[in-house]
């Protein structure tokens, strides 16, 4: 009973229920939304410290080039320049808040369709290679290989080559074709079994 004395209809509380539904999920949303602009401040100022970094280094490179007589002088002079427009780019995106930089991207991607999509798939295509490299390292680590250890876990072990490579190792410790037999004119170090 509602507190004026009537019975609530089912159609009612159904509303209520809705209303206060969608009022969450704008707080949800509102919520989620300030966490990753925060987070992408927070990213952002690393990625111009390493920006910042990188023209350093590439400063460097280019100050040695110029004291090695032997090294060509185009050379340097193109570290220069890709250092100072690396320490121009980290200075823009510092310069900017998110919402700033996101509006200048969707710009971008306005005006230059395709140059962007061919940006975007080389820069998931390189995510993909880094997060790739760092499930390798850690599958390696996990599987507690060690190079020459003699203990059957090292890489030229035969137990722990891919089945798949063209290659394997022998006994004698040379390589083989995977493919066949082998014979002693085709192993690379060792004598095929």
């Amino acid at each position: 009973m509602t507190p004026d004395g009537r019975t609530p209809s089912p159609q009612g509380s159904q509303s209520e229920v809705a209303d206060e539904l969608r009022q969450d999920a704008g707080h949800l949303k509102d919520s989620l939304g300030a966490r990753a602009k925060q987070e992408a401040e927070s990213r952002k100022g690393q990625a111009a410290q390493v920006a910042g970094s990188a023209s350093s280094a590439l400063d460097t490179a280019a100050r040695d080039l110029r004291d090695n007589p032997e090294a060509p002088e185009w050379m340097a002079s193109a570290l220069q320049q890709a250092a100072r427009r690396i320490e121009s780019l980290a200075s823009h995106v510092d310069g900017r808040n998110v919402d700033e930089l996101g509006d200048e991207v969707a710009e971008f991607a306005r005006r230059n369709p395709g140059t962007f999509l061919a940006a975007s798939a080389a820069a998931g295509f390189a995510a993909a290679r880094v997060l790739r490299a760092g499930v390798d390292k850690k599958r390696h680590e996990r599987s507690g290989d060690q190079y020459g250890s003699g203990n059957g876990n090292d890489l030229r072990s035969a137990q722990n080559w891919p089945a798949d490579e063209n290659i394997r190792p022998t006994e004698a410790g040379g390589y083989a074709p995977a493919y066949g037999g082998g014979s002693t004119g085709g192993d690379f170090g060792g004598t095929a079994r």
